[in-house]
């Protein structure tokens, strides 16, 4: 919703709340007025019967000034707070699917797991993965072309990573930006509005893109949807101590939430194949 839909809804609202507390106010000074202007008669009956009409006259005022603030209380008050996360949440890999599913598909707002394990099995885990079948950016291997090597330009780069992208938009997999052991910097160097706008990709577990205005703007095939199973997710293999560290100018680490997964215990490693 746009700021102007906002600020009309909002002034609707308190417009709402206006009117019958102006209405109110007109009750009172009526009610005191009036209160005012009555001559106490000396019939004992008629005098009851004019406090019996200001009492439910009072009656009456109190419970309309009990329908506006509770109507101020709906405007201000969120009936449902955004979701919040730990900095870190640290977990089982066999808890994953039921720890990054709400995270990335709140109704409200959604979040992207940045996942943390040195070991990479996550990133096997989403290559063979059912419910969030990856298709894999290899984000420290972009780096070394454009930076080290320098085989590619960053604008080479970025028209591969919006190929990457459109493929798991269209197939309904999970875009696996995979860091590896690097800060491949997605903020400011591979980041394009019109290629691969990453800050928007990044967001959200890749939310906004599944908006047709916006995946539009990536390609020009008229036939070309994407599917709502899409989302976006982060790995990194450094360690847990230290993936902020390196990662905070690469990543918009205020949009992700962290979640470190425990090493293997010695008798798994020991069955492991």
């Amino acid at each position: 919703m746009d700021s102007g839909h906002q600020r009309h809804g909002l002034l609707s609202s308190i417009q709402s709340v206006e009117k019958p507390a102006l209405k109110i106010l007109g009750s009172e000074e009526m009610l005191h007025q009036r209160s005012a202007q009555v001559e106490r008669p000396s019939d004992t009956t008629a005098a009851a019967n004019i406090d019996n009409t200001i009492f439910k006259s009072e009656e009456m005022l109190n419970h309309r000034r009990a329908t506006v603030q509770r109507t101020n209380l709906n405007i201000i008050e969120d009936p449902e707070p955004l979701p919040t996360y730990p900095e870190l949440t640290t977990i089982d890999i066999r808890a994953l699917v039921d720890t990054i599913e709400p995270i990335i598909s709140h109704h409200k707002r959604a979040y992207t797991p940045l996942i943390i394990d040195p070991t990479r099995r996550v990133d096997i885990f989403f290559e063979y993965s059912a419910d969030y079948s990856g298709v894999f950016l290899d984000a420290k291997k972009y780096m070394i072309e454009a930076f080290v090597k320098k085989s590619k330009t960053i604008n080479q780069c970025l028209l591969e990573m919006k190929e990457l992208l459109l493929d798991a938009m269209k197939f309904g997999k999970t875009l696996v930006f995979n860091m590896g052991d690097a800060a491949t910097n997605f903020v400011t160097k591979f980041n394009h509005p019109d290629v691969f706008p990453s800050m928007d990709i990044l967001v959200e577990a890749g939310r906004k893109m599944k908006l047709e205005e916006n995946y539009r703007k990536l390609t020009d095939d008229p036939l070309f949807v994407c599917r709502n199973e899409f989302c976006v997710v982060v790995t990194s293999a450094f360690q847990v101590d230290d993936y902020r560290e390196f990662l905070c100018n690469s990543l918009p680490l205020h949009e992700l939430v962290a979640i470190y997964i425990t090493p293997p215990t010695a008798a798994a490693k020991t069955f492991a194949p």
